[in-house]
């Protein structure tokens, strides 16, 4: 069964923000702040303004080797957002072939797409933001 575009538009969320803890990074909330939220989801399924794609790849020093980044650039509600972007299917249809060199471009759909947004688990006092799925609306 397939859902048309016009269908998934409908689906899209409006809050107000994307977790936004004063004083801190856009890209996490620290868990007190989380948990001063009652009722706060930990999803959103929202549509981004200027959406972009930025790779490279960096020596992980846990590990002990290079490693693939990719993040997803968007501005959302006023506030610039890059965040960790976990879609296995978007980067293996979208950027398959990256060399390494830190590259950022903007999809072929470009904004006419949904993100949604999830809190991770915590680490080190925070839930960081991550792009959990693209939905290209084309």
């Amino acid at each position: 069964m397939s859902i048309s575009s016009a269908h998934l538009s409908r689906l899209a969320e409006s809050p107000r923000d994307l977790w936004i803890d004063d004083g801190s990074r856009s890209d996490r909330i620290s868990v007190d702040a989380q948990q001063s939220k009652p009722g706060s989801p930990s999803l959103a399924l929202i549509r981004p303004r200027d959406f972009r794609v930025s790779m490279w790849t960096e020596y992980n020093q846990f590990k002990g080797y290079d490693q693939r980044k990719t993040r997803g650039v968007f501005t959302y509600a006023g506030v610039e957002y890059s965040l960790a972007l976990t879609d296995d299917r978007f980067t293996s249809a979208h950027c398959p072939n990256h060399d390494g060199k830190k590259h950022e471009f903007a999809p072929h759909f470009g904004d006419d797409c949904l993100l949604c947004i999830s809190l991770g688990v915590p680490f080190n006092g925070y839930h960081y933001k991550l792009i959990a799925t693209v939905i290209p609306l084309k």
